[in-house]
């Protein structure tokens, strides 16, 4: 799947981050240039993300 696939496919553009990254086929810089953004942001976006999901269980 290409990462324009995963954008589309989500309905949020972080969640379109997560999806890609976690599908191991794209790395962060990858998925960051995409969107424009740094991969630093990309990842704190991905850290959020599993932050939240472990408050939540």
């Amino acid at each position: 799947m290409s990462l324009a696939d995963y954008f589309r496919k989500e309905v949020t553009r972080n969640e379109g981050i997560i999806q890609a990254y976690a599908s191991g086929g794209y790395s962060m810089k990858e998925t960051g240039e995409h969107f424009g953004l740094h991969y630093s942001q990309v990842s704190r976006i991905i850290k959020g993300f599993r932050n939240a999901k472990c408050k939540t269980g």
